[in-house]
């Protein structure tokens, strides 16, 4: 389930609420998207945050491939954290 509260710090580093892709319709049947806190990297990558089954939240790295939204890697409950280490996911290698 995604998360809908921004937290001073995650605004401080740029997430904002928006609206995702809801895969699967899996959170909400009939919506295709919802409405969840957001770190956009780029056209085709996001940090999502989503609410942790066993308490607490984690920042899930999503990148569109062939048209669907897959999910790289969750990060540990820390945003700048989660930021960081999509991006070095993300970078070009060599």
């Amino acid at each position: 389930m995604y998360s809908i509260e921004v937290t001073e710090r995650e605004k401080e580093l740029g997430y904002t609420l928006a609206m995702v892709p809801n895969p699967k319709q899996m959170f909400c049947p009939g919506q295709n998207e919802v409405i969840a806190v957001l770190y956009r990297l780029d056209e085709a990558n996001y940090i999502i945050k989503t609410i942790y089954p066993i308490g607490g939240y984690r920042y899930c790295h999503r990148q569109k491939r062939d048209g669907e939204w897959v999910t790289l890697c969750n990060e540990p409950a820390d945003p700048q954290d989660a930021i960081i280490k999509a991006r070095e996911r993300i970078a070009p290698k060599g």
